[in-house]
């Protein structure tokens, strides 16, 4: 027997396996093919200047609002276009949600001493006889010389801001706040002879119309100011009741 056709068995009975170059001659044992790797794809061409061109706006840009710039002075802040002044960029009162007044419609005094008060004078009420200087605002009044409770006339401004009369109210030989001119003159009969009667002088009360000027607010009209029990004459209006002098 030659080698090619030998094949020894073990004990068991059962033949070794074939060596490789053995199994290499087997027919139909062939080396199994390589993985071959995907062909590359061609390089993209690259755009000339001329085929960059924009996109087209889509239907949700196209009716988007324009975009503006917020400058201070070109966007308002307030919620209420009566105030004398403006809120800046991104700034929120949270007492008065920006309006300028609280809910018991009191003035929110932050928002007014800062935007306002620091650099101007709010006079609303023009026909005070005195006007109200810069950076002031009267808790009682808000400005207006009459408070807003009892519509009674703000007897701290009044005293504070108001020109005093600087002249002798009571005539000599009089007592009390009386007016020393006449304001009614006598009736002459006509025809009649001499010189004419003198004129008395018409007694008027504290604060009447006739005597001029405007109501004083520190004594209401009455010439005199209390203190508990005591009374003494208006420092203001001199006991006059009117004030004479404007500014």
């Amino acid at each position: 027997m030659s080698k090619a056709s030998y094949t020894p068995k073990d004990d068991a009975g059962e033949a070794p396996p074939p060596s490789y170059h053995e199994a290499i001659a087997l027919p139909g044992s062939a080396e199994p093919p390589l993985p071959q790797r995907p062909p590359q794809a061609p390089p993209r061409p690259l755009k000339s200047e001329s085929q960059y061109q924009p996109r087209p706006q889509t239907s949700q840009s196209a009716h988007a609002p324009p975009k503006t710039q917020n400058y201070l002075g070109s966007v308002n802040y307030s919620n209420n276009t009566n105030l004398p002044f403006e809120f800046p960029k991104r700034y929120f009162c949270k007492k008065c949600k920006n309006t300028g007044y609280k809910k018991d419609n009191k003035m929110c005094l932050d928002c007014w001493r800062q935007f306002y008060l620091r650099n101007n004078a709010w006079n609303p009420n023009q026909l005070l006889p005195f006007r109200y200087p810069k950076n002031f605002i009267c808790e009682k009044c808000y400005n207006h010389g009459v408070k807003f409770k009892n519509g009674k006339t703000c007897k701290d401004c009044y005293e504070r801001f108001a020109k005093r009369n600087n002249y002798t109210i009571n005539p000599p030989g009089l007592s009390g706040p009386y007016y020393s001119q006449p304001v009614v003159a006598p009736m002459q009969m006509p025809g009649a002879f001499g010189p004419p009667a003198p004129q008395m002088p018409l007694r008027v009360p504290p604060g009447d119309p006739r005597l001029g000027g405007t109501l004083c607010g520190n004594c209401r009209g009455t010439g005199q100011t209390w203190f508990l029990l005591d009374s003494d004459l208006c420092n203001v209006c001199g006991g006059l009741g009117r004030l004479l002098n404007r500014y």
